[in-house]
């Protein structure tokens, strides 16, 4: 069975200190109060503050899409906290046209917390940000994760090393985020408003986490090959070392709404466009993003979703649940240029794994890194009074030359907010 080290104690002592340095001190207030302390200190809402961003947004620029009055509710004088959890699942068998065979990026889960009730250090985090005049923005929502991948060879039967394959391994990692937003619409030129509003949002995540035995992940698949009957994977003892992770992501997109197909978008579609520039740096990914979403659908306002699990899109805007229905269909492109891939080309900080292999002597992995490499996407979101339910599929090109074919796999990712 698994045993967890001296690593994972360490990392899931930081999931506690991220929900006290990122959310609001509310929690630690009213515990002083219970212990006979200082009453909690508290914060008069801004007058508007009631409503969701989306219906200010709404309200402000007159577009289509303004929920109407009957089904707005009135203000109640406090601030709404807002909650959502959302859970991924990312397999290779659940890309259309793809075998059930483990290969290559063989499996992802991540279960992550948002919440709009930002607190002090989040603040001071974007603050820091803002000391760049070109990534002035308001924050919107905090969150922490906990997340698994699991990377194979094409042929997992094989227990010797294949030196021209993706290497065994698995990261397990938990780390905390911060989406931020443009500035209050009232600060758009009403003009250019009523036209095409352009709304951008930004998101930053920050993770430590542990490749290699460490992760977990030769006993979870293992597992679940035993729960569905599946062939066990035979080369995990050539899997990468372990190591320590700390990975950073960034994103911006920006909303560009292309206007609605008819007038009425509660029952004809619209169009909108989501192109997205980021960059990702740290021991396991470091690389340079670009790329565009387009979107058709009915309700969609001012969502940026989908989320996406590893390239980190983000988690959109976090309102109040709507009452009503979202349903869209989507396409995404995005390119990366890779300086580094640990799941490509190894560890960092620690030695190659070399073993025997299947040239019948003790040698270590040798492949080529590819530096451009892009995905595909095509999807379906569903959401109704607050639950999203969301499927892509994904055609990721080689990642490195010895790949010989591009990649597909799918992606599911359930969300509720509260």
């Amino acid at each position: 069975m698994y045993r967890r080290g001296p690593i994972q104690a360490t990392l899931i002592l930081s999931a506690g200190a991220a929900l006290c340095l990122l959310g609001s001190p509310c929690a630690a207030q009213e515990a002083s109060s219970a212990a006979g302390g200082a009453p909690p200190i508290t914060i008069e809402p801004d007058a508007d503050a009631w409503r969701s961003e989306a219906e200010r947004k709404n309200l402000q620029f007159g577009t289509v899409g303004a929920l109407p009055d009957s089904e707005v509710d009135p203000p109640t004088g406090e601030f709404e906290r807002t909650h959502r959890f959302t859970l991924w699942f990312e397999n290779d068998a659940l890309g259309l046209g793809q075998s059930s065979s483990d290969r290559y990026y063989t499996n992802g889960v991540r279960l992550s917390y948002q919440s709009n009730d930002v607190g002090v250090i989040s603040r001071w985090v974007n603050g820091l940000l803002e000391t760049l005049p070109i990534l002035r923005a308001e924050p919107e929502s905090w969150g922490v994760f906990v997340g698994n991948n699991i990377y194979t060879p094409e042929d997992i039967d094989e227990p010797r090393l294949l030196p021209r394959d993706r290497p065994y391994v698995g990261w397990s990692y938990l780390g905390a985020f911060l989406v931020r937003g443009s500035a209050d619409p009232e600060d758009i030129d009403e003009d250019e408003a009523e036209q095409r509003p352009v709304i951008f949002q930004e998101y930053v995540e920050l993770s430590l986490g542990f490749i290699g035995d460490e992760s977990g992940s030769e006993d979870l698949q293992r597992e679940v090959h035993d729960l569905t009957g599946s062939s066990a994977p035979e080369g995990w003892e050539n899997q990468l070392r372990d190591e320590m992770s700390v990975q950073l992501f960034y994103q911006r997109a920006w909303l560009l709404k292309l206007g609605p197909l008819l007038k009425d978008t509660f029952r004809y579609p619209e169009v909108d466009f989501v192109p997205h520039v980021g960059f990702a740096l740290g021991t396991v990914h470091t690389y340079f993003a670009i790329g565009g979403m387009f979107r058709v659908g009915i309700n969609m306002g001012y969502q940026f979703g989908p989320p996406q699990l590893i390239v980190s899109a983000g988690l959109g805007t976090l309102d109040p649940p709507d009452h009503y229905y979202r349903i869209y269909v989507f396409t995404r492109v995005q390119g990366r240029i890779v300086a580094h891939n640990t799941f490509v080309e190894g560890s960092l900080l620690r030695e190659r794994i070399r073993a025997e292999s299947i040239n019948g002597y003790v040698e270590g992995h040798d492949l080529s890194m590819e530096v451009f490499v892009a995905d595909f996407e095509a999807g379906l979101v569903i959401e109704y009074d607050g639950v999203a339910l969301s499927f892509t599929n994904v055609i990721r090109t080689r990642e490195f030359e010895e790949q010989g074919e591009t990649f597909l796999f799918g992606a599911v990712s359930l969300s509720v907010t509260f």
